[in-house]
């Protein structure tokens, strides 16, 4: 399937739909969270993620798999799976994702004390973020069970592998589907403040061990 900016625009416009459902489901789920979601247009990010290899770039350009085969994907730090209804009508029909989902409260708070993350908020000149630091923190996002509900609403016709772990311990977890026809690691800037991203020697890392010989991969940071 050809995949243009009609089909990208009716699936934005379901999934922020399905997104402000989910957000009411579980009010308790941080607003930040949602709210990046909900902001970031679905034309930019995509464009963002076939633009930055160009050998995957045609490869959707000329409509995907040609025989409709069942592709595999290993998604690093996949959120709610935003991607894969349309990676779905490219023939990618076998998926795995792996985010930490409800790990990342404590892991981006770890070795900080609230005063001392809401001082270097105040010095980086966030200051929405500062207040939000001053909260109580939650106990949970319910992340993963959002991520389950999203994948399940938008591409029912997959089959799919959650895993709420760090990406650094990939070779822990047991892998559904691997090798795998295309790697991608999208948005996952390790380096700004809090971040809990994927630094790209780790994603090469998970390349190198579990894509196949004609892999597709895809790193935006």
């Amino acid at each position: 399937m050809i995949i243009n900016k009609k089909f990208i625009d009716e699936l934005w416009e379901r999934e922020t739909k399905l997104l402000a459902l989910l957000k009411t489901k579980y009010s308790s789920t941080p607003k930040t969270l949602w709210q990046w979601q909900m902001q970031v247009p679905l034309e930019e990010r995509w464009a963002n993620f076939i633009g930055v290899n160009t050998k995957f770039g045609n490869f959707v350009s000329q409509g995907g798999s040609q025989k409709r085969e069942d592709l595999a994907v290993l998604d690093l730090g996949c959120g709610f799976c935003m991607y894969w209804p349309i990676l779905a009508k490219l023939g990618f029909k076998k998926f795995v994702g792996i985010d930490l989902f409800d790990l990342r409260i404590p892991r981006q708070f770890e070795g900080n004390s609230r005063i001392t993350q809401t001082l270097n908020l105040l010095l980086h000149g966030k200051p929405r973020a500062t207040l939000r630091s001053l909260r109580p923190r939650p106990k949970t996002e319910n992340y993963l069970a959002a991520a389950h509900d999203f994948v399940q609403a938008t591409c029912p016709e997959i089959e799919y592998q959650l895993i709420e772990g760090d990406v650094g311990n990939i070779d822990n977890y047991e892998l559904k589907f691997k090798p795998f026809d295309l790697i991608c690691a999208y948005s996952v800037n390790y380096s700004k403040l809090g971040a809990t991203g994927i630094p790209p020697a780790l994603f090469e890392n998970a390349v190198e061990k579990y894509a196949k010989s004609n892999c597709h991969t895809v790193y935006f940071g």
